[in-house]
């Protein structure tokens, strides 16, 4: 399974506590599902199923039903390759907390900070003891490697490379590639073109006569490799 870290949010461990209070903690978590939903707006926003391996002080472990489908998840927005990444969000939250504790209170941040500070003292303690009972869990993280770049130099020749990537295409899924590109005679390799520059429209044109193998193989790769993340 894969491990990344996510925040979580825990109770205080005070117990005289006289409200509900969650604080937000850095942990490393098991990654067992992703979800993509597409927004009213048309923009994406995914969600992850994750278990947390040390929860309410216990060892958590994923457990499955019959179908192989887990049944200990919880889902969070965000996944992280570093635990720098991870406690950038994490002081921000905390600091939306207090900000939100100073309003409903009518006192200023610091006041605020000190009647909660045993309480982050004791989250910051329990996320300490986290990473140390979860020391052995290796996070992934995706080599930063450019690899269009990385293809176009094995190739020893890119332009053709993307022109026989082209090939494998039908016409119909050139055309679904050819509407992100942005088109003109400038990028146009279509010698029997009659139409004269100076009669076309101002770009983007929507010229039928447009094409370039070697452009549609390029925007090809590149959308498989964005859909990947």
């Amino acid at each position: 399974m894969e491990i990344k870290y996510a925040l979580m949010k825990i109770s205080p461990f005070d117990a005289k506590a006289e409200e509900d209070i969650f604080v937000t903690i850095v942990s490393k978590c098991y990654v067992l599902s992703e979800e993509k939903n597409i927004l009213q707006n048309g923009k994406s926003k995914k969600r992850y199923g994750v278990v947390f391996p040390i929860l309410y002080n216990k060892k958590n472990n994923p457990t499955f039903d019959k179908n192989g489908v887990c049944t200990n998840m919880t889902f969070t927005n965000c996944l992280f390759d570093s635990y720098e990444d991870a406690k950038k969000i994490r002081d921000k939250e905390i600091q939306l907390f207090l900000k939100r504790k100073a309003k409903e209170d009518s006192k200023n941040i610091d006041s605020v900070l000190e009647t909660y500070q045993k309480v982050l003292d004791d989250a910051f303690s329990y996320e300490r003891e986290i990473a140390r009972r979860t020391r052995h869990l290796k996070v992934y993280k995706e080599p930063e490697i450019d690899i269009i770049s990385f293809l176009e130099k094995v190739s020893g020749n890119p332009r053709e490379f993307y022109y026989n990537l082209s090939t494998y295409l039908t016409i119909e899924e050139k055309e679904q590639v050819k509407q992100f590109i942005t088109k003109g005679c400038f990028n146009c390799v279509n010698v029997c073109c009659t139409v004269e520059s100076d009669e076309k429209s101002l770009e983007p044109i929507e010229c039928y006569g447009w094409t370039n193998d070697e452009l549609i193989g390029k925007e090809l790769l590149s959308l498989k490799f964005k859909k990947r993340k």
